[in-house]
């Protein structure tokens, strides 16, 4: 299948358009409109989209793409708190507030007092103040 189209594919199961992609995933809406327009993606945006994603994007043949394997988080095995994984669980909250991989991975890296038992609503805010510093 074309690029776009297995991105297009991917953005309806997520429910966005291409401003909300655009956003997320860090890239131009006028490099997605090329991208629609069967452009061939740099290896930066494909990357980009990869990571937004979390799946490999595979190359066939010319103008031939499929989804690859899950990308892995090397600290997979790394001790996370109950409230992160409270939020990784709760797959309605990451859909509906368009979660992607490398927010997750920014999350795993936040560390606390010992003490501290941060919730899942701690990193709703925290991801939330996160993303209105990138504006």
């Amino acid at each position: 299948m074309k690029f776009w189209e297995l991105i297009s594919k991917e953005m309806e199961y997520w429910g966005l358009n291409r401003n909300k992609l655009s956003k997320l995933a860090r890239i131009s809406r006028s490099t997605l409109l090329k991208l629609k327009n069967c452009e061939e993606p740099t290896s930066l945006n494909r990357e980009a989209l990869e990571s937004f994603f979390g799946k490999k994007i595979l190359k066939l043949n010319e103008n031939n793409y499929e989804w690859g394997e899950k990308l892995n988080d090397k600290n997979d095995n790394e001790e996370i708190t109950q409230g992160l994984k409270d939020l990784l669980d709760d797959e309605k909250t990451m859909r509906m507030m368009f979660i992607t991989e490398a927010e997750v991975k920014w999350m795993k890296t936040i560390r606390f007092r010992p003490n501290q038992k941060p919730t899942k609503q701690d990193y709703i805010d925290l991801l939330f103040i996160y993303r209105n510093i990138g504006e």
